[in-house]
C-alpha cells in the first residue's frame, strides 16, 4: 500500500498506536517483545492473537519493517515514526482541548460533596 501522507491513516487504532509506540523502545523487537512492551507501557493485556495479525498488517502498510524472518524481528519504519508523531500530536491537541473544556466543570466527587452539603439533616428527628 502506498501511503502519501499521515492523514491517510489517521486516526490510528489504539492497538496500532501502542504497537508503534512499543517499537520505539528498542531498535528491533520480536513479536513477543512487542507484546511485553505494550503491557509494560499501557497495562493493557495485549494478546498474541491480535498483535501478530496487526504486525503483519503494519508491515503491509509500510509502518514497520521485517528485518529478519527466522525469528521474525520488526522495527518501526521512517513512515511509522512520522505517522506515530502525527498521531501523538493529534492526541495531544485533543487532550488539551478536553482539559480546557473540563476546567470549569466540577468532578463527580465535587458534585457529590455539594449535594451532600445542601441536603437537610434529619438527625434532629431521631
Amino acid at each position: 500500500m502506498n501511503i502519501r501522507n499521515e492523514d491517510e491513516l489517521a486516526p490510528l487504532t489504539p492497538q496500532t498506536y501502542h504497537i508503534l509506540l512499543a517499537l520505539l523502545a528498542s531498535n528491533v523487537m520480536a513479536g513477543a517483545d512487542v507484546i511485553r512492551q505494550m503491557q509494560a507501557d499501557t497495562k493493557i493485556d495485549a494478546q498474541a492473537g491480535t498483535v501478530y495479525p496487526a504486525l503483519k498488517r503494519l508491515v503491509k502498510f509500510g509502518l514497520i519493517d521485517n528485518v529478519n524472518y527466522n525469528p521474525r524481528l520488526y522495527k518501526i519504519s521512517d513512515l511509522g515514526v512520522d505517522i506515530l508523531r502525527h498521531e501523538a500530536e493529534r492526541i495531544t491537541a485533543a487532550a488539551k482541548l478536553a482539559t480546557e473544556r473540563l476546567a470549569d466543570r466540577p468532578t463527580r466527587s465535587e458534585l457529590k460533596a455539594q449535594s451532600e452539603a445542601t441536603l437537610p439533616s434529619f438527625a434532629h428527628f431521631i
